[in-house]
């Protein structure tokens, strides 16, 4: 049995294009976009790993991920999809930001209390058949084979809509719940590293102040902003507190709102440090140092 990583683990993923409308045409499918971590997923006999759209191993963080994929049959396959994670029906983005910490006891805490789901959503290659020249037809139907045969309450196959009244049904009835729509060229392959799909989104507001912000190497446009947003906590009465949004120079403004780094509370008192490529470095309190290293990098800021 293999026990090395697959050889395209590190692919980067196709990624999507904002667009105000999604086309009406023949020729597209259209899929809900889930509001995740993306991941790619491969195992090479023993060997799993879920890779960021940075390249960034997520393995660590969603055990129960890792403990689900050694558990197929397949043993041969890399997978392009979303890690989700719901609480009481509804997805949680704060929840996966948890699993992004040092300590691996918390980890395994949380996996067992509040698991994560990989939704699937194309197939790159499977059983040394690398597909990603194919169209997306026939990876779609590769990706519902793997499914039919490995899919479990861990392992899902995000479902898909041949034509855009589909796609706005989906919008109408999530109520927010959904991050938006992707349409994806049914004859394309996959253009790793490409915006080659298209996508709306649902938009979303919050009340922040811009804390600092660092500016494109022209100076013409801004580059990254250090957002502020106040929140009420029940639990600390005497005082609001403050969480900390980091937006690293390679973001997507259009991703912005599910980019955001969800650090500590910081009080009065607290310097923010920030790197000169515009990153967040850490939280400085008056009592300790708090470095966001695992929380950037496991969002792939970093």
């Amino acid at each position: 049995m293999k026990g090395g990583p697959h050889p395209f683990t590190g692919i980067e993923p196709m990624e999507a294009k904002l667009v105000d409308a999604l086309p009406s045409d023949a020729g597209w499918q259209y899929e809900p976009k889930w509001d995740g971590f993306r991941a790619i997923a491969s195992r090479s006999g023993g060997h799993v790993e879920l890779m960021s759209k940075s390249g960034k191993s997520l393995a660590r963080y969603f055990p129960e991920i890792v403990v689900a994929l050694l558990g197929t049959e397949a043993d041969d396959y890399v997978v392009d999809g979303e890690l989700i994670l719901p609480i009481d029906g509804v997805l949680s983005f704060d929840a996966l930001q948890a699993r992004l910490h040092p300590a691996e006891s918390r980890i395994k805490r949380l996996s067992a209390e509040t698991p994560a789901h990989l939704m699937l959503f194309d197939c790159l290659a499977v059983g040394g058949d690398l597909l990603i020249d194919r169209p997306l037809a026939e990876r779609r139907k590769a990706l519902e084979l793997f499914h039919a045969a490995e899919g479990t309450a861990t392992i899902l196959l995000s479902p898909h809509a041949p034509d855009l009244a589909g796609a706005q049904a989906w919008l109408a009835a999530s109520g927010g719940a959904l991050d938006g729509v992707i349409a994806k060229p049914l004859g394309g392959p996959y253009r790793a590293g490409e915006r080659a799909m298209l996508k709306v989104k649902q938009h979303r507001a919050a009340d922040c102040v811009v804390g600092g912000f660092r500016r494109t190497k022209d100076g013409k446009l801004v580059a990254s902003l250090l957002l502020l947003k106040y929140m009420s906590d029940d639990r600390v009465a005497a005082r609001p507190w403050l969480a900390i949004y980091g937006i690293g120079p390679h973001a997507d403004f259009d991703d912005v709102h599910r980019d955001f780094v969800e650090a500590y509370s910081v009080e009065q008192g607290d310097r923010i440090l920030i790197r000169p490529d515009g990153y967040i470095a850490a939280v400085v309190a008056r009592d300790q140092t708090r470095i966001l290293e695992d929380y950037l990098r496991g969002v792939g800021i970093v």
